[in-house]
């Protein structure tokens, strides 16, 4: 089973580096990769590009970070608090990266990341659709809000998801089929909301 998971690892690497953008080496600047975008997909990207040259038997897991939404609805990740999981398919440990300092970082830890099906970080849904989406459900506050990209190891979750919020005031949609959960108290989306303190004001 870890030969057939190596194999689809690799293959997907191998995909990934011919497809459009994912061939252009990231900036570089005394051999740092350099991040200076809050673009949450372009970074994943590129994040994932260089995980995947230095530790090939690595594959995505998720990537999470705060939410930003400008006063014209444009959404981002904040990247001083990006960080983005790789588990490796042949031994128990995981590839974290973060940005400091607008400065790429990559540690290598002795065990694995939980909780996750590896998945492709390239899906059909992006960041802003997956808010435009939550919010024309339900009119509420997303920004500063915690947002995951992952495809969770739990019962009944069969594709990834974009995951906004926490604890009760966690929202989601699929990025395949779009299917939105909102938090809900006994049928009262109103109570919920006024519970995870994500009511607008």
């Amino acid at each position: 089973m870890k030969k057939v998971l190596f194999l689809a690892c690799a293959a997907f690497a191998l995909l990934m580096s011919a497809c459009t953008g994912c061939n252009q080496t990231p900036e570089q600047k005394d051999d740092a990769v350099v991040i200076k975008t809050d673009n949450f997909e372009e970074n994943v990207a590129k994040i994932t590009f260089i995980v995947n040259e230095k530790y090939p038997t690595y594959c995505f897991y998720e990537a999470h970070g705060t939410l930003k939404i400008d006063t014209a609805g444009q959404a981002t990740v904040d990247r001083t608090t990006l960080e983005v999981a790789f588990g490796c398919m042949i031994k128990n440990a995981t590839v974290l990266a973060t940005v400091v300092n607008d400065t790429l970082q990559l540690q290598e830890i002795d065990s694995p990341w939980l909780e996750d099906w590896h998945m492709t970080p390239f899906v059909p849904t992006s960041l802003q659709d997956a808010v435009e989406a939550i919010q024309k459900e339900i009119d509420i506050e997303l920004n500063n809000q915690p947002v995951v990209l992952r495809h969770q190891l739990a019962p009944n979750i069969y594709e990834p998801q974009f995951i906004i919020g926490s604890f009760m005031g966690c929202h989601s949609i699929t990025v395949f089929s779009h299917k939105i959960d909102v938090p809900a108290t006994n049928g009262n989306t109103a109570a919920a909301l006024k519970e995870s303190g994500l009511e607008k004001k």
